[in-house]
């Protein structure tokens, strides 16, 4: 099954995160709003998200919409919080709530991922196939992990400098020149980590290296 078109995707889980916060289904002005567009594409998304199946509603009754399933994007959605790990606090009382990842990557803003390729980022813990959560609205502080575009789906990673000087490197750029897309929209800041653990220890501890 195929997902859904970006926009259209945002207005389905506008929806239904709006339902599952307030109780109650939002009207085509609500929508409207939080999207940015008019009422009319509105309408035109929910004739499209009603033919495929993603929601229905009662003709003639106002904040009526409902959401019947969701598109593959929305699959890893909403783990639910388990435990805490203590780590030099005391555990959070509230057990078994639910952890809204899109919110916690940053709907509506700019955000991106970016995948690691290659083992230069090891001294900061990044490892190869690690997954960069990027957000371009979110300004960078002097220290701050960047992502800066050398190219077209190609980026390098840095620390931001001091206003008015070049960031700071954390790997070699293999001859790019990066100064050639300085411009402010090509640098954005590193919100978070998303990484996968070999399914064994003996994946990545060879018998002959010891173990842990």
């Amino acid at each position: 099954m195929k997902g859904l078109p970006p926009k259209r995707f945002d207005v389905l889980w506008f929806i239904d995160d709006y339902k599952r916060r307030s109780g109650e289904s939002p009207s085509y002005d609500v929508i409207a709003g939080a999207m940015g567009t008019t009422k009319t594409t509105v309408a035109e998304h929910l004739d499209v998200l009603e033919s495929e199946g993603y929601i229905v509603r009662q003709p003639g009754r106002a904040r009526s919409i409902r959401v019947v399933k969701l598109p593959p994007q929305t699959v890893m959605r909403d783990p639910i919080l388990s435990g805490s790990v203590l780590a030099g606090k005391s555990p959070m009382p509230t057990l078994n709530e639910r952890v809204d990842l899109f919110r916690l990557l940053g709907h509506k803003l700019r955000v991106e991922v970016l995948i690691v390729r290659g083992d230069e980022l090891n001294h900061l813990h990044i490892a190869d196939g690690d997954l960069l959560v990027v957000n371009r609205d979110a300004e960078p502080e002097e220290g701050d992990l960047v992502a800066v575009r050398i190219g077209r789906g190609r980026h390098a990673l840095a620390r931001k400098g001091k206003p008015g000087e070049p960031p700071q490197y954390c790997h070699s750029l293999h001859g790019e020149i990066p100064e050639r897309y300085a411009g402010a929209d090509e640098v954005a800041r590193v919100t978070g980590i998303i990484r996968r653990f070999p399914e064994r220890i003996s994946d990545v501890v060879r018998p002959e290296e010891g173990g842990l």
